[in-house]
């Protein structure tokens, strides 16, 4: 099985040095991939962080590594692209 877990980048275009997120990777996403990495050592997994990557980076992310499923995690400026 191949999961995504990817952290959403926001709708609008900002700098990523206008937000706080940009000191601190997305921890909460990558704590699960951790977990599921020491209990499902089988599992192909990929993780993307969207305020990195942007949406363009993210799609195309998505489409070249076509995971079975997707979680989506987000801060809440980035609640509607999410």
């Amino acid at each position: 099985m191949k999961i995504q877990l990817l952290f959403a980048p926001p709708s609008n275009v900002v700098k990523l040095s206008d937000l706080a997120e940009r000191i601190f990777p997305p921890l909460g996403i990558l704590y699960i991939a951790a977990y599921l990495r020491k209990k499902l050592p089988e599992l192909e997994l990929k993780v993307t962080d969207g305020l990195v990557a942007g949406w363009d980076g993210a799609i195309s992310e998505i489409k070249a590594f076509a995971p079975d499923v997707i979680f989506i995690s987000y801060v809440t400026p980035s609640a509607s692209s999410a």
